[in-house]
């Protein structure tokens, strides 16, 4: 069982870093545009290459930047956050850029689907923030988890389709 322990780790980090919350808007969008559902088919391939730059830039790359620049200037110890007095202002920031990302999203005429799911995953952002300002510690990965499992439940719902194999392979 101890020769176990090493290995588990090592799966436990890779996960985490494969489904860390940054990557969750990624990811979802993705899966979502990649559904056959009737409002993906009006948008070109080079348009859902836009809304993934734009994504990867807004949610992704600029959120990291801030970090890193946080970190350099010992504002945060550490990019994992684990000082959850420590969260706050990195997620002030993604909040931010999660809004405008749901603005410019409005203005291209991005289905409601896309902007209702940016606008949820905005929420928890908020949540998360204001948790984190009381000295809560609550886990981003797994409301990033939560966020894709509950958009991909609604959309089946929603859509009459099934992607429970796409909601059973996140669950587990």
């Amino acid at each position: 069982v101890f020769f176990l322990i090493p290995r588990m780790k090592f799966l436990a980090n890779f996960l985490s870093y494969l489904f860390h919350p940054l990557y969750m808007p990624l990811i979802s969008v993705f899966i979502l545009l990649n559904l056959p559902l009737y409002i993906n088919y009006k948008f070109s391939a080079s348009f859902h290459i836009h809304i993934y730059l734009i994504i990867f830039v807004n949610l992704m790359l600029v959120p990291l930047l801030f970090s890193l620049y946080l970190k350099k200037n010992k504002l945060i110890d550490s990019l994992h956050l684990s000082n959850v007095k420590q969260r706050s202002l990195p997620y002030l920031i993604s909040l931010f850029f999660y809004l405008f990302t749901i603005l410019l999203f409005n203005k291209v005429g991005l289905p409601r689907l896309y902007l209702v799911y940016l606008s949820a995953a905005a929420l928890t952002l908020f949540f998360l923030l204001i948790f984190a300002y009381f000295n809560f510690k609550m886990s981003a990965h797994l409301a990033g988890l939560g966020g894709l499992c509950g958009v991909l439940l609604a959309v089946a719902v929603l859509f009459s389709i099934d992607n429970s194999y796409l909601l059973i392979s996140f669950l587990l």
